[in-house]
Protein backbone atom coordinates (compact mmCIF):
# COMPACT_ATOMS: atom_id res chain seq x y z
CA UNK A 1 0.00 0.00 0.00
CA UNK A 2 1.29 3.67 -0.90
CA UNK A 3 1.87 6.46 1.39
CA UNK A 4 -1.39 8.24 -0.05
CA UNK A 5 -3.62 5.03 0.37
CA UNK A 6 -2.67 4.36 3.66
CA UNK A 7 -2.89 8.10 4.66
CA UNK A 8 -6.48 8.17 2.97
CA UNK A 9 -7.66 5.09 5.22
CA UNK A 10 -6.05 4.91 8.39
CA UNK A 11 -9.68 6.54 10.37
CA UNK A 12 -12.08 4.19 8.65
CA UNK A 13 -13.40 1.45 9.73
CA UNK A 14 -12.47 -2.24 8.03
CA UNK A 15 -16.09 -2.65 7.24
CA UNK A 16 -17.92 -6.15 6.04
CA UNK A 17 -20.30 -4.01 4.25
CA UNK A 18 -19.91 -0.18 2.52
CA UNK A 19 -21.64 2.13 0.66
CA UNK A 20 -19.66 4.06 -1.72
CA UNK A 21 -20.98 7.69 -3.11
CA UNK A 22 -19.03 10.46 -5.65
CA UNK A 23 -19.86 13.52 -4.71
CA UNK A 24 -19.07 16.36 -7.20
CA UNK A 25 -15.40 15.35 -7.61
CA UNK A 26 -14.19 17.53 -10.64
CA UNK A 27 -16.88 20.03 -10.04
CA UNK A 28 -16.62 23.50 -8.77
CA UNK A 29 -19.54 25.29 -9.70
CA UNK A 30 -20.57 26.47 -6.16
CA UNK A 31 -24.20 26.87 -7.54
CA UNK A 32 -24.20 23.46 -9.13
CA UNK A 33 -22.73 21.83 -5.78
CA UNK A 34 -25.52 23.74 -3.76
CA UNK A 35 -28.06 22.06 -5.77
CA UNK A 36 -26.78 18.76 -5.84
CA UNK A 37 -26.36 18.79 -2.08
CA UNK A 38 -30.27 20.15 -1.52
CA UNK A 39 -31.45 16.98 -3.17
CA UNK A 40 -28.97 14.71 -1.56
CA UNK A 41 -30.34 15.92 1.61
CA UNK A 42 -33.86 15.80 0.64
CA UNK A 43 -33.95 12.08 -0.83
CA UNK A 44 -30.12 10.15 -0.99
CA UNK A 45 -29.31 10.92 2.44
CA UNK A 46 -32.71 9.70 4.11
CA UNK A 47 -33.11 6.58 2.11
CA UNK A 48 -30.04 5.17 2.92
CA UNK A 49 -30.16 5.70 6.50
CA UNK A 50 -33.37 4.49 6.41
CA UNK A 51 -31.78 0.83 5.93
CA UNK A 52 -33.06 -0.99 8.86
CA UNK A 53 -31.07 -3.22 11.10
CA UNK A 54 -28.13 -3.68 8.60
CA UNK A 55 -24.74 -2.67 9.69
CA UNK A 56 -23.06 -0.21 7.20
CA UNK A 57 -19.88 2.31 6.63
CA UNK A 58 -20.96 4.91 4.08
CA UNK A 59 -18.07 6.47 2.46
CA UNK A 60 -18.75 10.07 0.50
CA UNK A 61 -16.13 11.42 -1.64
CA UNK A 62 -15.76 14.71 -2.38
CA UNK A 63 -13.18 16.89 -3.86
CA UNK A 64 -10.25 18.50 -1.79
CA UNK A 65 -10.38 21.38 -3.37
CA UNK A 66 -14.39 21.78 -2.88
CA UNK A 67 -15.37 25.13 -1.46
CA UNK A 68 -15.58 25.60 2.03
CA UNK A 69 -19.10 26.67 2.25
CA UNK A 70 -20.29 23.59 0.10
CA UNK A 71 -18.20 21.24 2.32
CA UNK A 72 -19.81 22.41 5.62
CA UNK A 73 -23.24 22.70 3.82
CA UNK A 74 -22.39 18.41 3.17
CA UNK A 75 -20.64 18.39 6.80
CA UNK A 76 -23.93 19.38 8.77
CA UNK A 77 -26.03 17.34 6.61
CA UNK A 78 -24.10 14.01 7.77
CA UNK A 79 -22.98 15.42 11.05
CA UNK A 80 -25.47 12.95 13.30
CA UNK A 81 -24.39 9.84 11.77
CA UNK A 82 -21.37 7.89 12.92
CA UNK A 83 -21.41 5.70 10.65
CA UNK A 84 -20.78 8.24 7.35
CA UNK A 85 -17.55 9.28 6.24
CA UNK A 86 -16.14 12.28 4.75
CA UNK A 87 -13.23 11.57 2.53
CA UNK A 88 -11.02 14.05 -0.16
CA UNK A 89 -10.15 13.03 -2.45
CA UNK A 90 -7.82 15.12 -5.90
CA UNK A 91 -9.06 12.90 -8.76
CA UNK A 92 -11.89 9.85 -10.00
CA UNK A 93 -8.90 7.91 -9.81
CA UNK A 94 -8.42 8.25 -6.39
CA UNK A 95 -11.33 7.40 -5.49
CA UNK A 96 -11.23 4.60 -7.51
CA UNK A 97 -8.16 3.29 -5.61
CA UNK A 98 -9.37 4.16 -2.10
CA UNK A 99 -12.56 2.18 -2.78
CA UNK A 100 -10.44 -0.80 -4.25
CA UNK A 101 -8.06 -1.03 -1.02
CA UNK A 102 -11.03 -0.23 1.50
CA UNK A 103 -12.57 -3.56 -0.18
CA UNK A 104 -9.27 -5.58 -0.77
CA UNK A 105 -8.35 -5.20 3.35
CA UNK A 106 -11.89 -6.32 4.35
CA UNK A 107 -11.55 -9.36 2.02
CA UNK A 108 -8.41 -10.11 3.80
CA UNK A 109 -9.84 -9.70 7.12
CA UNK A 110 -13.59 -11.30 6.88
CA UNK A 111 -13.13 -13.29 3.70
CA UNK A 112 -15.76 -11.28 2.01
CA UNK A 113 -17.06 -7.75 1.66
CA UNK A 114 -20.30 -6.38 0.24
CA UNK A 115 -20.40 -3.12 -1.66
CA UNK A 116 -23.50 -1.18 -2.55
CA UNK A 117 -22.98 1.91 -5.02
CA UNK A 118 -24.99 5.08 -5.08
CA UNK A 119 -25.00 8.23 -6.61
CA UNK A 120 -25.33 11.54 -5.01
CA UNK A 121 -29.01 12.53 -6.15
CA UNK A 122 -30.81 8.80 -6.24
CA UNK A 123 -32.64 6.65 -3.47
CA UNK A 124 -33.00 3.48 -2.56
CA UNK A 125 -36.51 1.90 -0.88
CA UNK A 126 -36.32 1.40 2.23
CA UNK A 127 -36.27 -2.18 2.57
CA UNK A 128 -33.26 -2.46 -0.11
CA UNK A 129 -30.88 -4.03 2.92
CA UNK A 130 -33.14 -5.84 4.19
CA UNK A 131 -34.04 -7.69 0.71
CA UNK A 132 -30.81 -8.11 -0.31
CA UNK A 133 -29.23 -9.71 2.86
CA UNK A 134 -32.27 -11.85 2.56
CA UNK A 135 -31.05 -12.78 -0.85
CA UNK A 136 -27.49 -13.49 0.09
CA UNK A 137 -26.16 -16.57 -1.77
CA UNK A 138 -22.44 -17.83 -2.09
CA UNK A 139 -23.48 -19.14 -6.24
CA UNK A 140 -23.86 -14.80 -6.95
CA UNK A 141 -21.60 -12.14 -6.38
CA UNK A 142 -23.78 -9.47 -8.10
CA UNK A 143 -27.12 -8.07 -6.76
CA UNK A 144 -29.62 -6.86 -9.09
CA UNK A 145 -33.47 -5.06 -8.32
CA UNK A 146 -34.38 -4.13 -11.77
CA UNK A 147 -37.32 -2.57 -10.72
CA UNK A 148 -37.62 1.19 -10.33
CA UNK A 149 -38.49 4.62 -11.13
CA UNK A 150 -37.63 7.46 -13.00
CA UNK A 151 -38.32 10.20 -10.93
CA UNK A 152 -38.67 14.19 -12.22
CA UNK A 153 -37.49 15.61 -9.09
CA UNK A 154 -38.62 18.96 -9.58
CA UNK A 155 -42.31 18.21 -10.68
CA UNK A 156 -43.05 15.33 -8.65
CA UNK A 157 -43.48 12.67 -11.12
CA UNK A 158 -42.33 9.45 -11.31
CA UNK A 159 -42.14 6.37 -14.46
CA UNK A 160 -42.22 3.12 -13.52
CA UNK A 161 -38.92 1.47 -15.12
CA UNK A 162 -37.59 -2.58 -15.61
CA UNK A 163 -34.02 -2.18 -16.52
CA UNK A 164 -32.06 -5.49 -15.79
CA UNK A 165 -28.23 -4.54 -15.41
CA UNK A 166 -28.92 -0.95 -16.03
CA UNK A 167 -30.18 -0.22 -13.06
CA UNK A 168 -29.74 2.42 -9.76
CA UNK A 169 -29.74 0.20 -7.07
CA UNK A 170 -26.75 -2.88 -7.43
CA UNK A 171 -24.88 -4.27 -5.18
CA UNK A 172 -21.01 -6.60 -5.55
CA UNK A 173 -20.16 -9.29 -2.92
CA UNK A 174 -16.58 -9.71 -3.32
CA UNK A 175 -14.52 -12.87 -2.49
CA UNK A 176 -11.63 -12.03 -4.42
CA UNK A 177 -9.57 -8.79 -5.74
CA UNK A 178 -8.80 -9.89 -9.36
CA UNK A 179 -12.42 -8.78 -9.85
CA UNK A 180 -12.09 -5.44 -7.91
CA UNK A 181 -11.99 -3.13 -11.52
CA UNK A 182 -15.74 -3.90 -12.00
CA UNK A 183 -16.31 -0.71 -9.66
CA UNK A 184 -15.17 1.66 -11.92
CA UNK A 185 -17.58 0.72 -14.24
CA UNK A 186 -21.01 2.41 -14.70
CA UNK A 187 -24.48 1.29 -13.97
CA UNK A 188 -24.42 0.01 -18.35
CA UNK A 189 -21.72 -1.78 -17.62
CA UNK A 190 -22.61 -4.45 -15.05
CA UNK A 191 -23.76 -7.48 -17.47
CA UNK A 192 -20.69 -7.05 -19.59
CA UNK A 193 -18.04 -6.85 -17.01
CA UNK A 194 -19.63 -9.32 -14.67
CA UNK A 195 -19.54 -12.05 -17.32
CA UNK A 196 -15.66 -10.89 -17.86
CA UNK A 197 -14.64 -11.52 -14.29
CA UNK A 198 -17.13 -14.58 -14.21
CA UNK A 199 -19.41 -12.83 -11.65
CA UNK A 200 -22.76 -14.57 -11.68
CA UNK A 201 -25.69 -12.09 -11.13
CA UNK A 202 -28.58 -12.27 -9.17
CA UNK A 203 -31.85 -10.72 -10.56
CA UNK A 204 -33.85 -10.00 -7.50
CA UNK A 205 -37.45 -9.29 -8.02
CA UNK A 206 -39.85 -8.11 -5.56
CA UNK A 207 -43.20 -6.32 -5.81
CA UNK A 208 -41.54 -2.81 -4.99
CA UNK A 209 -40.11 -0.72 -7.05
CA UNK A 210 -36.97 0.07 -5.63
CA UNK A 211 -34.66 2.71 -6.77
CA UNK A 212 -35.48 6.01 -7.68
CA UNK A 213 -33.34 7.28 -11.14
CA UNK A 214 -33.34 11.27 -10.45
CA UNK A 215 -33.94 13.40 -13.60
CA UNK A 216 -33.39 17.13 -13.10
CA UNK A 217 -31.87 20.10 -15.06
CA UNK A 218 -28.88 20.06 -13.52
CA UNK A 219 -28.19 16.01 -13.81
CA UNK A 220 -27.13 16.09 -17.56
CA UNK A 221 -27.16 17.99 -20.90
CA UNK A 222 -30.25 15.58 -21.95
CA UNK A 223 -32.49 16.51 -19.36
CA UNK A 224 -35.00 18.38 -21.57
CA UNK A 225 -35.47 15.18 -23.93
CA UNK A 226 -35.61 12.71 -21.23
CA UNK A 227 -38.50 15.17 -19.56
CA UNK A 228 -40.38 15.09 -22.57
CA UNK A 229 -40.08 11.54 -22.61
CA UNK A 230 -41.76 10.97 -19.57
CA UNK A 231 -44.47 13.68 -19.40
CA UNK A 232 -45.67 12.44 -22.72
CA UNK A 233 -46.37 8.31 -21.30
CA UNK A 234 -49.32 7.30 -20.36
CA UNK A 235 -47.71 5.67 -17.42
CA UNK A 236 -46.78 8.59 -15.75
CA UNK A 237 -47.90 9.14 -12.26
CA UNK A 238 -47.16 11.42 -9.41
CA UNK A 239 -45.44 11.17 -6.04
CA UNK A 240 -47.99 9.36 -3.62
CA UNK A 241 -47.68 9.44 0.31
CA UNK A 242 -47.12 5.84 -0.09
CA UNK A 243 -43.49 6.79 -2.21
CA UNK A 244 -42.47 9.13 0.19
CA UNK A 245 -42.41 6.47 2.85
CA UNK A 246 -41.09 4.24 0.73
CA UNK A 247 -38.21 6.22 -0.34
CA UNK A 248 -37.76 8.04 2.99
CA UNK A 249 -37.96 11.49 2.03
CA UNK A 250 -37.08 14.25 4.07
CA UNK A 251 -40.25 16.07 3.24
CA UNK A 252 -39.10 19.46 4.65
CA UNK A 253 -35.76 19.62 2.47
CA UNK A 254 -37.82 18.38 -0.39
CA UNK A 255 -39.92 21.27 -0.13
CA UNK A 256 -37.01 23.39 0.29
CA UNK A 257 -35.39 22.07 -2.89
CA UNK A 258 -37.85 22.25 -5.37
CA UNK A 259 -38.56 26.20 -4.45
CA UNK A 260 -34.70 26.41 -4.72
CA UNK A 261 -34.60 24.32 -8.20
CA UNK A 262 -37.49 26.30 -9.52
CA UNK A 263 -35.13 29.12 -9.90
CA UNK A 264 -31.85 27.56 -10.55
CA UNK A 265 -30.26 27.55 -13.25
CA UNK A 266 -29.92 24.12 -16.25
CA UNK A 267 -27.05 22.04 -17.03
CA UNK A 268 -27.19 23.18 -20.92
CA UNK A 269 -24.80 21.99 -22.96
CA UNK A 270 -22.77 20.17 -19.99
CA UNK A 271 -19.59 21.55 -21.92
CA UNK A 272 -18.06 21.90 -18.57
CA UNK A 273 -18.73 18.62 -17.16
CA UNK A 274 -17.46 16.93 -20.62
CA UNK A 275 -14.21 18.94 -20.21
CA UNK A 276 -13.94 17.95 -16.46
CA UNK A 277 -14.36 14.33 -17.39
CA UNK A 278 -11.20 14.95 -19.90
CA UNK A 279 -9.31 15.92 -17.68
CA UNK A 280 -9.82 13.20 -15.23
CA UNK A 281 -8.89 10.99 -17.65
CA UNK A 282 -5.74 12.92 -17.97
CA UNK A 283 -5.10 12.71 -14.64
CA UNK A 284 -5.63 8.75 -14.42
CA UNK A 285 -3.42 8.48 -17.31
CA UNK A 286 -0.75 10.74 -15.57
CA UNK A 287 -0.96 8.82 -12.26
CA UNK A 288 -0.68 5.18 -13.62
CA UNK A 289 2.52 6.68 -15.47
CA UNK A 290 3.97 7.66 -11.99
CA UNK A 291 2.75 4.25 -10.22
CA UNK A 292 4.87 2.78 -13.31
CA UNK A 293 7.96 4.98 -12.38
CA UNK A 294 7.80 4.22 -8.96
CA UNK A 295 8.14 0.41 -9.64
CA UNK A 296 10.69 1.18 -11.27
CA UNK A 297 12.92 3.25 -9.26
CA UNK A 298 11.85 0.20 -6.14
CA UNK A 299 13.35 -2.61 -8.85
CA UNK A 300 16.26 -0.52 -9.64
CA UNK A 301 17.12 0.15 -5.78
CA UNK A 302 16.66 -3.16 -4.43
CA UNK A 303 19.48 -5.44 -3.41
CA UNK A 304 21.83 -2.98 -5.10
CA UNK A 305 24.64 -4.07 -2.61
CA UNK A 306 23.72 -7.96 -2.64
CA UNK A 307 26.98 -8.75 -4.31
CA UNK A 308 29.63 -6.94 -2.40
Amino acid sequence: MNAFLECKIKDLPCAKHFVFTRFGIGVFDPKWLEYRIKLFSAVTLPSVVAQKNIDFVWVIFVDVDIDKESLQFLERCVGGYNFIYIVKVDFYADYFDISECLVGLSIDRNGSCLVSKIDDDDAWHKDTFAELYNELDDCYSVYVFPTGYDFLCQERIILKKNRPYITHNTHFCFKRKDSLPILRAGHHRVAELSENYSLHVKEISTNKSMWLYSRHKQSDSRFSAVKNSILNSSAKTYLTSKVYDDFSFDMSCYDFYRQYASKASPADKGKAWDISQELQAEAAALKKKLREVKKKIIESTTNVLEGE
